[in-house]
């Protein structure tokens, strides 16, 4: 079940964030700002039965606050990306980029040794179509679908980091 969920954060993350690079740095990748304008909608979806529930929207703020809290993070962006730079991948260099998020945010050192040894590993022991494999504690996954950038994502204790052409 747990590797379910962390499947599912990373993938998520992946897509959020390659949609905010979209944004932000100008890729043509046109799948994932989709992707993200369903995250949050879905994200958002369950607030909106339970504010109808309620009338007063100024208390229903304050309780998802104190319920994000007492939950896991969910790799949700709170700060500015920052590029760790060009890095060797197997089909050429790629973008390492660490994001904030309310758990922290992962040192560029440690990202390039995980993803270094990610790319190492995964031919021989990653699971799955996604090419799942945990490095160092770090749950790591490709975007391989149909419309797939390439793109590889790592989450750790809500912490992440990915990759970009």
């Amino acid at each position: 079940m747990r590797t379910l969920v962390s499947k599912a954060v990373v993938t998520a993350s992946i897509l959020a964030f390659g949609g905010l690079a979209a944004a932000c740095g100008g890729s043509s990748d046109q799948a994932a700002p989709s992707s993200v304008s369903a995250a949050p909608t879905a994200a958002s979806a369950p607030e909106s039965p339970a504010a109808s529930t309620k009338s007063a929207p100024a208390s229903k703020t304050h309780r998802p606050s104190k319920s994000q809290e007492a939950s896991p993070d969910t790799g949700e962006t709170v700060g500015p990306p920052v590029d760790c730079g060009p890095i060797d991948a197997p089909n050429g260099k790629v973008g390492l980029i660490a994001t904030e998020t309310k758990a922290g945010r992962p040192g560029c050192t440690e990202a390039i040794d995980v993803i270094t040894e990610y790319f190492q590993d995964a031919p021989k022991k990653a699971e799955g179509t996604a090419h799942v494999l945990t490095v160092s504690g770090w749950q790591c996954m490709a975007d391989t679908g149909a419309q797939g950038s390439g793109r590889i994502g790592c989450d750790k204790d809500g912490m992440v980091f990915y990759t970009q052409p």
